[in-house]
């Protein structure tokens, strides 16, 4: 019994640990260009609690992506502004 909910859990730790990797340039504006038009298609249509934290989410994601080693320097500083500026829009229609 102590086995297989070791296993269990050691299967289930792989799975998170898999979904989560550090993005390259074009992958990083795949995401981006993909949150942003959900932004701007969120913003043209009435806003429920549950699309501003789906943004967030989102957003925040899009900053941790910025801290990998696969992004060049100038390119993180264009796109931490970036980011930022949508961040603190979505922070101020979170209020």
């Amino acid at each position: 019994m102590k086995k297989i909910a070791l296993l269990i859990t050691l299967v289930f730790l792989t799975a998170c640990s898999s979904m989560v990797r550090n993005y390259d340039e074009k992958e990083f504006l795949k995401k981006y260009d993909s949150t942003v038009k959900v932004y701007d298609e969120t913003l043209s249509d009435y806003m429920s609690p549950k699309d501003v934290n789906s943004l967030e989410k989102r957003f925040k994601f899009l900053k941790v992506q910025l801290k990998s080693n696969k992004l060049s320097s100038g390119f993180v500083k264009e796109y931490k502004q970036k980011v930022d500026y949508y961040s603190q829009t979505v922070e101020d229609l979170k209020d």
